[in-house]
């Protein structure tokens, strides 16, 4: 996963330091929230990203990526880089699919520049009723261009059904 995310090498086991932890309380805490800033843009990208899927629109999807951007999908080796993404995208994503999508996110990490989101998403094709299913968890890493806006710069996928 460290290559995936921008290791400039392979990260072995016996080089990552051991932190002995131990975890008391597992509840979740009140008053951790998302702030209004973060929720708006994050939720702007997210929805644009669903209705990319949605409406089979591969370009969008490729687009909704930073032009050295990675993903890492379910089946497949990782595409890497606009002109990896948008043929493979466009393959995947068409709206004779008829995907539909919804998406859960777990855990937000940000910084100025970068977003970090783990999730689960859940979706088909075809007819709701007797189409496919698929479900799975994601991991986002979305960077802030210049102009403001988030784009993907990383994604891995993984499929659970």
């Amino acid at each position: 996963m460290a290559e995936l995310f921008g290791s400039s090498s392979y990260v072995s086991a016996r080089d990552v330091p051991y932190v002995n932890v131990t975890v008391k309380d597992s509840v979740a805490q009140q008053g951790y929230q998302v702030s209004k800033p973060l929720l708006a843009p994050v939720t702007r990208f997210d929805s644009a990203l669903v209705q990319s899927i949605r409406a089979g629109d591969g370009r969008a999807r490729a687009e909704a990526f930073t032009s050295d951007g990675l993903y890492s999908p379910h089946f497949s080796q990782p595409v890497e880089g606009m002109t990896a993404l948008l043929p493979y995208l466009s393959s995947v994503y068409r709206p004779e699919a008829r995907l539909y999508a919804q998406h859960s996110y777990k855990e937000w990490f940000h910084t100025d520049t970068v977003v970090f989101l783990t999730g689960h998403f859940q979706g088909g094709w075809g007819d709701a009723q007797n189409g496919g299913v698929f479900e799975g968890n994601m991991f986002n890493l979305l960077r802030r261009e210049k102009d403001g806006t988030l784009r993907m710069h990383r994604q891995i996928a993984n499929n659970d059904r």
